[in-house]
């Protein structure tokens, strides 16, 4: 399929490894309602950029109860954009931090990480389709 000029065009390899939103399954979920795919896109980039320093800051103070609170949000944010990887980690992160088991700190930071990399490929696609 050929994406009109306001769909999200379909990846394009932006890093070495396979994306982390499964674009299909995120696509067929709304009704290919590409308006609404943008917006959840857009809305992502918008209210989570700043939660990697975040998380990260929390990692390093200690802060368990911050980790918890991030981490809960993004398990919403995994589900909605079908974003299977983020939402695992996010469910195993806040469980950590509320249960406090395993290395709370180390997942957290491998939470930031894994949304970097799909904030990165969040904005790779809204630039490539050339939204705002």
């Amino acid at each position: 399929m050929t994406p009109t000029p306001t769909s999200l065009p379909p990846d394009r390899g932006s890093s070495s490894d396979s994306p982390l939103v499964d674009w299909q399954a995120f696509e067929d979920e709304y009704d290919r309602q590409q308006n609404v795919v943008e917006r959840l896109v857009s809305t992502v980039i918008r209210t989570r950029s700043g939660d990697p320093a975040r998380l990260r800051a929390a990692a390093g103070s200690g802060d368990i109860q911050t980790i918890g609170f991030v981490a809960h949000g993004l398990k919403t944010v995994g589900g909605l954009i079908k974003c299977q990887r983020l939402g695992d980690l996010a469910r195993r992160t806040e469980r950590a931090a509320v249960e406090g088991t395993g290395d709370v700190s180390v997942l957290a930071v491998d939470l930031a990480e894994t949304l970097d990399r799909l904030l990165a490929e969040l904005k790779t696609r809204v630039a490539a389709a050339g939204l705002r």
